[in-house]
């Protein structure tokens, strides 16, 4: 799900498991689908997906994307001085 293509992803994955149910409730847009994927992944110690499915739970819900006021991805809309040295690679 992290890829951004869900919809291929249910298709490899087991079929009936947590992250199966995750990637086809996340393709269809399914908030309560999604919640209920965020529990049975919280169940099995997955808190960081559980976590991310809750999330894209709520933007399922109300379309919401980032709060107000955040910068989306793109270019940063701070200047090079205040974004501070560029990550070693």
């Amino acid at each position: 799900m992290r890829l951004g293509a869900p919809e291929r992803a249910a298709g490899r994955l087991p079929a009936g498991s947590v992250l199966a149910r995750h990637a086809d409730a996340l393709a269809r847009g399914d908030g309560a689908a999604l919640d209920r994927a965020a529990e049975a992944l919280a169940e099995r110690g997955f808190l960081l997906y559980a976590a991310e499915a809750r999330a894209q739970a709520v933007r399922a819900r109300t379309g919401i994307r980032a709060p107000r006021g955040c910068p989306g991805p793109g270019p940063s809309p701070w200047p090079a001085a205040a974004r501070g040295p560029a990550p070693r690679r």
